[in-house]
């Protein structure tokens, strides 16, 4: 697989400062924040249903980190709570909750249809389909994806 360009978007963001710490609010770019946060969710999970825990962990720090304290935080936040995507897309071990809002319906059909675009199966399949001479390494695939 060879490397390509990708535009995602642009962000427009507005930075504030609060003693040491910098916050930036996003006034353009919100959706696309949240479908990559659900995107790498995914992937995170597909790395631990695979047995790699380092590489299900390390894709999970885009969505939760450390700041310099030490102290947990998640990446992206929205003005209104929305426990559905902090319980089931945001944490790392996903909790019965159901979707309560139209918004949160969608958020749950977004992270079904990366689910079964990168489960095994289909990833495998689809990405031979195209390069027929690729070695069948699932978790190489994930890689090249988590770059």
């Amino acid at each position: 697989i060879r490397n390509s360009d990708y535009f995602l978007g642009s962000l427009v963001l507005v930075g504030t400062e609060s003693g040491n710490e910098r916050y930036f609010d996003v006034v353009d770019g919100q959706q696309r924040l949240m479908t990559l946060t659900v995107f790498f969710s995914v992937l995170s999970r597909q790395f631990e249903l695979n047995g790699n825990e380092v590489l299900s962990k390390s894709v999970y720090d885009y969505i939760v980190s450390n700041d310099e304290n030490g102290e947990r935080f998640v990446r992206v936040q929205s003005e209104s709570p929305k426990p559905f995507f902090q319980q089931y897309i945001q944490s790392s071990s996903q909790r019965d909750v159901s979707p309560a809002t139209q918004e949160e319906e969608r958020l749950l059909e977004a992270y079904k249809f990366f689910f079964e675009k990168l489960s095994k199966a289909n990833l495998v399949s689809e990405l031979k389909n195209k390069f027929p001479s690729l070695i069948e390494d699932y978790e190489d695939f994930l890689k090249v994806i988590s770059m």
